[in-house]
Order: C-alpha cells, then sequence, then structure tokens
C-alpha cells in the first residue's frame, strides 16, 4: 500500500437483490469489523455509520442486498470485505444515532438449497462451477485446486440441503482448505500458492510478531492487499519473520477513533508451499 495521506477512509458500497441498483453509503464516522479465514465458519462484517442521512439509511434497510466495505487512507483505499446482508437496522447506541449493518461472505452460497443428485463423472471442480453458476452473481470462482478435476463423485449422490458438508468432505481427500472471501471460492491444498506474496514494512507493524510453533500471530496498518489465502513476507531478522500463509485476519477500524488495525495470523511456508508442519492444526487440520 502506498500511502498518499495518514487521513482514514472508509465506505460502503451496496447493490439490491437484482444487482441492477448498487450505491454507495457515506457517513460521518464509520466503525467496522471483518473477520476472514480459510477455515470452516463463514467470514462475517458488522459495521456502524454514524451521521448517515435518513434518506441513505432507509435505502440500505429496504434494498442492500449486497455490501463491499472499502477503507484505506485519502487518496488510497482498498476492498476489506464483502458479504449478503443478515442484518441492517437503526440504533440508538451511547455512541450516537447509527446504521448498523450485519453481513456474511457468500451467505447465498452457504445457504442456498441445492436438493440434487449428483450425475456420473461429475468432478468437485465442476461441482462447484455449477453451484457458483446458480448463485445469482453473488459469488465467483477464485481459486480451485487443480486435484479438484481428478475426484469425482460417487455417481447418483444425493445432496439434501446445501452442498457446503459434501464439498468440505470431498475437499479433505486431497488436503485441501475450501473457504470463501471477498465472495469468490476457494479451494487450494498446502502446496498451492495463490498470487505473489506481500512484502510487508516495518513501519507499519504494532510491535513485535509472536511466534507459536509454525504459526505467526501480527498486527498490521490496514492493508487491503493482505488477504485469507495469500503470503506474506514479514521482514528483519527478529522472531517471527520469514515467509507465512495468511489463514486468518480480524480487520477493525473507526474513522472517528484511533483503532485502525489488522490482526494477522500466518502459517509457516517455504518456497514450495506451507511447511509440513503446519498442516497439522487450523484449517488442514
Amino acid at each position: 500500500m502506498i500511502r498518499v495521506s495518514n487521513v482514514k477512509v472508509a465506505y460502503v458500497d451496496c447493490i439490491d437483490e437484482g444487482r441492477k441498483d448498487p450505491f454507495r453509503l457515506h457517513a460521518e464516522r464509520v466503525k467496522f469489523k471483518v473477520v476472514s479465514s480459510m477455515g470452516q465458519t463463514p467470514n462475517t462484517l458488522s459495521v456502524s455509520l454514524y451521521g448517515i442521512s435518513e434518506q441513505d439509511a432507509g435505502k440500505a434497510i429496504s434494498k442492500a442486498h449486497t455490501i463491499s466495505i472499502i477503507a484505506g487512507s485519502e487518496g488510497y483505499s482498498g476492498f476489506i470485505g464483502s458479504g449478503q446482508v443478515v442484518m441492517a437496522r437503526n440504533v440508538d447506541s451511547p455512541e450516537g444515532y447509527a446504521l448498523n449493518i450485519t453481513a456474511i461472505d457468500g451467505d447465498d452460497f452457504y445457504s442456498k438449497p441445492v436438493n440434487r443428485s449428483i450425475s456420473g463423472g461429475t468432478s468437485l471442480k465442476t461441482l462447484v462451477e455449477e453451484l457458483v453458476g446458480l448463485s445469482s452473481g453473488t459469488v465467483g470462482v477464485g481459486q480451485i485446486s487443480k486435484r479438484a478435476s481428478g475426484i469425482v463423485l460417487p455417481r447418483g449422490q444425493a445432496i439434501i440441503g446445501t452442498a457446503i458438508p459434501v464439498i468440505r468432505s470431498v475437499a479433505k481427500q486431497i488436503n485441501a482448505a475450501f473457504y470463501i472471501n471477498q465472495g469468490l471460492v476457494y479451494i487450494v491444498c498446502p502446496d498451492e500458492m495463490i498470487g505473489n506474496p506481500v512484502i510487508l514494512k516495518e513501519e507499519d507493524m504494532a510491535g513485535i510478531p509472536t511466534k507459536d510453533g509454525y504459526y505467526v500471530v501480527f498486527e498490521y496498518d490496514i492493508n487491503s492487499g493482505i488477504r485469507v489465502g495469500n503470503s506474506v513476507v514479514i521482514p528483519g531478522g527478529d522472531t517471527g519473520s520469514g515467509l507465512y500463509r495468511v489463514v486468518r485476519i480480524v480487520t477493525e477500524g473507526d474513522t472517528g477513533g484511533p483503532l485502525w488495525k489488522m490482526t494477522v495470523e500466518g502459517a509457516e511456508q517455504n518456497e514450495s508451499g506451507l511447511a509440513q508442519e503446519a498442516v497439522t492444526r487450523n484449517v488442514w487440520r
């Protein structure tokens, strides 16, 4: 991230269920929290907008189906998270009158009932692509392991309700993590990379990383380039420096207060992928 200014900015983009009416919400103060990971729990977004107009608040409550949080510094901001709205309401809190929105990343995909039988020759990759096509544009394909094409599901297997348990069960056969992040579906094995590593800056680190075996936790200035599944390089020769796969991020910001950080958990990796010793816990357990 190139910091053009130290002035914090954040806003919320919305779109209706028919995906025909995008609109942006501005507020005097925006407070948000985004929890994302490669684990089984869906990513969540919560945002409070203070000083928002009555008209914008009403439109968000009645029409917003999917929201995206954009945050950063003045002159440079990036995509922090997105999800389908599960709650939107006006509240009168000790901090003032606000519009509160809660969303779940990929909620349409996770909760949509499928109720179908699998035809002969259907691979895990084909199944995921078919389900993405049924999601009305709320999710897309991020990266699907090439190994998923070689996993053929049993012919006639019935999917009752959502297909998530089936996808997770089959992904486990190839030791892959299945997750949705920022509206994209991923099935990734420990030795597979997603994009190029992000080289972190020491001046944007808050304190010294905490090392726990083959895992590390550190705090960093909000940077939209750091995403779960991608890799980061922690600089310096101190404890925790090295190459890591990001497995969990908690992003918290408040344009009206000091809170503005990402708490990142990473799993140690090398040039050929995740370190084998790091596969023993977390998303590859």
